[in-house]
């Protein structure tokens, strides 16, 4: 019993032992896994930061890549827009020199397309570099979306360092100015700016036998009414009142001729110390009436600044809504100025048919090339009414021969639409047109200078066309040209003109 005792004992205390040993492996084995939890979240620290201080040299190292990148692309860029400048440059002056010399501008022209180029490519590079350098302005002007609807002052501000008028008249100052307002169109600071897309000058019907009909129907003139008294094609107030003073003057001076000779040849009339007197009255008025007839052009300008002066028949309103058709629809077809005179300097003279404001008929200036020769000088298409027109005949007979530089089709509709915008605009306003005389002689000639060669009855077409269309254009703007006629009336600068077209809604 007692070594059956001492043997329980013993187990006893052997597993006491056994549990304290397995308490102590237990406790130990937790120490390791706590070491090695540290040790793991130790290591998955020190791999954060070494992502993150690698992460921060690599987006260094790219900064500093980028930037080197951004100095040669603006060392590029800064060299591009010199380079391009001078260029073009370069080119329009040898178009200005080969048109001087050559007497021809077929090469002239394809330079100055080159040089169009080369400064509209100056223009993108320089814009490229702006924005590189924080910036994105062009021509002077930032090129941001202007608030809406634009104000007179917001139109005004855009508008400071433009060029509206050519210095020279040269091709670089003429794309100077229409690319300074083509660029603040495409900045939405412009909406009105060469507006006459290539759908609102659609041809249509408009250039077929139906154009009488149709110049008619957007006019309003009655079918009784002969088209071409109420849009003027024979009318010009200062040459008429001209006219009537050259007939009086002669009148009155062969008058006194014959009463002077029958005195002295008769003696029937005694008219004794006052013979003389009639007799040099006579030779006077007839001298006169000779010299009026070799200055006819400076005399008819003295007569429509007079007939202005003076307010004849109403000339004053008439005049002044001329000259802003002229200007509104040159300004939506998008035609550079040539002048522009805040006075009234007359209206309309043979020199300026435009008034105030001097249109360049094209955008590449006006061609300097002689009109084709018509047999006795008389156009045979000159009535909108008449649909018979001889393209045989001797008065037809023109010119087939290309002329080189001369308007294409398209500039003559965009001229077309200009001249023709007076009369219908007076037709409209004050119920026909006093002084369309002129303009439609203009575009008579203008149509001569045509580089392919227009038939008669092509130039009527073309007159009939351009009523239409512009009459279209006008009663569209027709509050825009209210506004232009009180701002000429006010004698204001061209800005504030333009500031009204693009504020005025309709």
């Amino acid at each position: 019993v007692a070594g059956q005792r001492r043997r329980c004992v013993k187990m006893l205390e052997d597993s006491a032992t056994v549990d304290t040993e397995r308490e102590k492996k237990r406790e130990e084995a937790q120490r390791l896994q706590q070491m090695a939890a540290a040790a793991a979240a130790a290591a998955l620290a020190a791999e954060e930061r070494a992502k993150n201080i690698q992460s921060g040299a690599m987006q260094q190292l790219a900064m500093l890549s980028k930037a080197a990148k951004v100095e040669s692309e603006k060392t590029r860029f800064r060299a591009e827009v010199e380079a391009r400048a001078k260029e073009g440059a370069r080119l329009s002056a040898q178009a200005d020199e080969e048109e001087k010399t050559r007497g021809t501008t077929t090469f002239a022209t394809e330079l100055a397309g080159k040089a169009r180029i080369e400064m509209r490519l100056a223009d993108e590079a320089q814009r490229k570099l702006s924005a590189l350098e924080g910036k994105s302005e062009t021509a002077g002007v930032q090129l941001q979306t202007p608030r809406e609807p634009p104000t007179v002052a917001s139109v005004m501000d855009a508008l400071k360092g433009v060029c509206l008028i050519p210095v020279t008249g040269t091709r670089t100052d003429l794309l100077r100015c229409t690319d300074d307002l083509d660029l603040l169109k495409m900045a939405g600071k412009l909406s009105v700016w060469n507006s006459a897309g290539a759908d609102s000058l659609a041809a249509g019907s408009y250039r077929g036998g139906s154009s009488a009909a149709q110049v008619r129907a957007i006019t309003g003139v009655a079918d009784e009414t002969n088209l071409d008294i109420p849009l003027g094609v024979s009318s010009y107030k200062a040459l008429q009142y001209k006219n009537y003073a050259s007939g009086g003057l002669m009148f009155v001076g062969g008058l006194g001729l014959i009463i002077a000779g029958a005195a002295e040849n008769t003696g029937m009339v005694a008219l004794g110390k006052v013979g003389p007197a009639i007799e040099s009255f006579g030779y006077g008025a007839l001298i006169l009436n000779i010299l009026a007839g070799f200055f006819s052009d400076q005399t008819s300008n003295w007569m429509s600044s007079r007939l202005f002066q003076f307010d004849v028949t109403g000339y004053r309103k008439r005049a002044v809504t001329c000259e802003a058709a002229h200007l509104l629809v040159a300004y939506i077809c998008g035609l550079p100025l040539e002048a522009y005179s805040r006075q009234y300097v007359g209206y309309p003279l043979k020199s300026r048919p435009t008034g105030r404001a001097q249109i360049y008929s094209t955008r590449r200036g006006d061609p300097e090339v002689p009109p084709r020769k018509r047999p006795f000088g008389l156009p045979p298409w000159a009535s909108l009414e008449d649909n018979d027109v001889d393209d045989d005949g001797i008065f037809a007979n023109l010119d087939v021969m290309p002329i080189k530089n001369g308007y294409s089709s398209k500039e003559i509709d965009l001229l077309s639409l200009v001249l023709l915008a007076a009369p219908v605009a007076e037709c409209m306003e004050l119920g026909s047109s006093s002084n369309g005389a002129i303009v439609y002689q203009q575009l008579d000639t203008c149509m001569l200078m045509s580089q392919d060669c227009m038939a008669p009855s092509k130039m009527q077409a073309q007159a009939r066309w351009g009523l239409v269309k512009s009459a279209g254009i006008l009663k569209k703007n027709k509050n825009k040209l209210a506004a232009v006629v009180a701002a000429l009336e006010r004698e204001e600068s061209l800005q504030e003109v333009i500031a009204a077209i693009e504020t005025t809604r309709d």
